[in-house]
């Protein structure tokens, strides 16, 4: 509930109360959250443990502050190995424990700021700032004198760091325990506190495990801890919600306590597979423990038997399916004549190795079912072949032209289908004509292109080079109402774009949106056009602006911290809670 502040100057004026202010807070940047700790105590109580909710990606500093929180016996131990610690005060007792607010740990990014501290505190010299690089050889390391030094006082600070920030914390929402062999992986002390990891693990709701493993490069007592903590995880997290795992060694026993993983949950919605063998028995346990559960599946780097992906028929609630750098695996069994159907909705198919059949296989096994589609340099003329005889109810198209497209077929598909919004690109591929009018620059085709579009096609996103004129000349002879209109194109755009659209959103009233650019950045550049002509053309479209949305980028690459995570309505909620009050 909101109540009104006492001042009378201000009685008018409303005060947020602690949850509207928490679920504000969570959407600031960190540099705002460090300008709302200085209002008040009530707003430094709010924003702190925000603030440190995911610090480690800070870097050197926040393990200096972190080694003050240290309990004396393991300060102690710390020094004996030679390791020069921050001064604390005798009665250091800070207002707040910052250890307590993390929710959000990733092992490298411990290992990087560790590292980082050791160096930057002069305990390990700057010649050794590349040790851990892609040359890295911990056996090798642990028989030359210095190396063995830095090993040992990384693992025990590691050791320590770890066992604080997980003996500390309320509660994680997310842990990245992905390690490789630049790094010295899982202290072995870690494996005797097992009632820490049923502390932490027990409703951990997102976990990401990545182990890049080169057994000549990694000590065989580095190799047992990290399988005894694998056998932790699978023993104590059986709620988990989002699992992305990746394994290069393909190690049986690694397999194994992944299935056993996999069979555990409860609640799995999201399970990403990345490098590895893809085994039958992982494919049934996931179909069998997920069956009311999966929304998401997503392969990577992964060679496959397309009938493996027929366990998926089993899995209700699946919405999204992504094939990211997915290779062929020859068929062992018989060709089948039925097909299992699979209710995903959503399909990515980026940058994969597949034959045409196998590519029709897919999308015939989601069918009817599939209402949305992103292709990236993979064989389009297939995939265009498929959606027209197995995809009647495709609303969504992002495709990348690529070597082998035809624009007849792409065409002859568009004026049937019930396409609602379009986007069509080069950037991944650099192609610039259509397989079938290559002397055709992509421009000049889409004179021609807008005499093929549905009527239910209301919005249209090009990435690639279009002059003014050829846009005019799209945009009359296309004879179609957009609702909204991308423009992404290397050069920019001018004023004569501009204006064109605007002239077509004037004469039609039913442009809504104006994308020109896709970048990173918050605030969008609109240096593109002049001022007047920006002033002219927003009294008839509602939005101008560059987009951060890039539908031909890796659907794998997503912020593990990020993913699936909702955009509170804020205004609506505190809307809502006035009329309340």
């Amino acid at each position: 509930m909101i109540g009104k502040t006492r001042s009378s100057r201000y009685s008018n004026i409303y005060e947020f109360t602690e949850n509207i202010l928490s679920s504000i807070f969570k959407e600031l940047t960190d540099p705002e959250l460090s300008s709302c700790i200085l209002v008040n105590k009530a707003w430094c109580n709010l924003a702190l443990p925000l603030l440190w909710e995911d610090p480690l990606s800070w870097g050197a500093p926040i393990i200096e502050i972190y080694l003050k929180f240290l309990p004396s016996e393991q300060r102690k131990s710390i020094s004996k190995i030679g390791i020069n610690l921050p001064n604390v005060p005798k009665n250091f007792k800070p207002i707040y424990c910052y250890p307590k607010y993390i929710k959000k740990f990733s092992y490298t990014e411990l290992h990087e700021a560790t590292y980082s501290w050791l160096l930057e505190s002069k305990n390990v010299s700057m010649v050794y700032q590349d040790l851990f690089d892609k040359s890295f050889n911990q056996v090798e390391a642990e028989h030359n004198p210095n190396g063995k030094i830095i090993i040992e006082k990384m693992t025990s600070l590691i050791y320590h760091l770890i066992k604080l920030l997980f003996l500390s914390s309320k509660g994680f929402e997310m842990i990245d325990l992905s390690t490789s062999y630049k790094s010295v992986g899982i202290p072995p002390l870690l494996s005797k506190i097992p009632d820490m990891f049923k502390m932490v693990f027990t409703d951990l709701k997102h976990l990401k495990v990545h182990t890049n493993y080169a057994d000549s490069k990694v000590t065989t007592e580095r190799l047992d801890s990290a399988n005894k903590l694998f056998t932790k995880i699978v023993e104590y997290c059986n709620n988990l919600e989002y699992l992305d795992a990746k394994d290069l060694s393909n190690e049986k026993n690694e397999m194994r306590q992944l299935f056993r993983l996999v069979g555990v949950q409860k609640n799995l919605k999201f399970f990403t597979a990345r490098n590895f063998e893809l085994w039958p028995n992982l494919m049934i346990k996931l179909g069998e423990a997920t069956e009311n559960t999966l929304v998401s599946f997503n392969l990577s780097g992964v060679p496959i038997n397309i009938h493996l992906l027929e366990h998926l028929s089993h899995c209700k609630a699946l919405k999204y399916l992504a094939l990211v750098r997915y290779n062929n695996e020859l068929s062992t069994g018989s060709s089948r004549s039925s097909i299992t159907f699979i209710t995903a909705k959503e399909l990515y198919f980026y940058k994969n190795r597949l034959e045409s059949n196998t590519l029709k296989s897919i999308l015939r096994s989601v069918g009817k079912n599939l209402k949305s589609l992103t292709v990236v340099n993979n064989n389009t003329e297939a995939i265009i072949q498929g959606i027209c005889k197995f995809c009647p109810n495709l609303k969504y198209l992002a495709l990348t032209i690529y070597s082998d497209t035809k624009f007849s077929t792409l065409t002859d598909w568009l004026t049937v289908s019930k396409l609602e919004t379009l986007i069509l690109g080069t950037l991944q591929s650099n192609i610039h004509n259509f397989s079938d009018l290559p002397q055709i620059d992509l421009g000049e085709i889409l004179k021609d292109l807008g005499n093929h579009f549905p009527i239910s096609l209301k919005c249209v996103d090009f990435d690639f080079e279009i002059t003014p004129h050829q846009l005019e000349f799209f945009l009359r002879r296309s004879n179609q109402i957009f609702e909204e209109l991308g423009l992404h194109q290397a050069s920019g755009l001018e004023d004569k774009h501009l204006k064109i659209i605007k002239n077509h959103a004037k004469l039609t009233r039913k442009l809504i949106e104006v994308t020109f650019d896709r970048t990173n950045e918050e605030k969008p550049d609109r240096s593109y056009f002049s001022n007047k002509y920006l002033a002219d053309a927003e009294k008839h479209i509602n939005t101008i602006t560059s987009t951060s949305i890039d539908p031909f980028i890796d659907p794998l690459q997503k912020l593990f911290r990020v993913y699936d995570l909702e955009v509170m309505d804020t205004e609506y909620m505190i809307k809502n809670e006035i009329e309340n009050w």
